[in-house]
């Protein structure tokens, strides 16, 4: 059995909190798309709503995990 090294660690963590970042983006942006078309929205506003908030949280959880 390999053991990991603490470098290895630290960036398997760091490129996780990334992904998890990215992942919570794409869903804020894909319930805001869901919404304005299921309301027939000529500016995508919820999209952008919804972008943000999840672009909020995905920050307020990287904060969080640094602590």
């Amino acid at each position: 059995m390999t053991r990991i090294s603490p470098g290895s660690r630290r960036w398997l963590t760091f490129s996780g909190m990334a992904l998890e970042m990215g992942v919570l983006i794409f869903i804020g942006l894909w319930i805001g798309k869901k919404v304005d078309a299921w309301l027939h929205l000529e500016k995508p506003w919820f999209m952008l709503l919804f972008t943000l908030l999840f672009t909020a949280a995905a920050i307020y959880r990287v904060i969080r995990s640094l602590r």
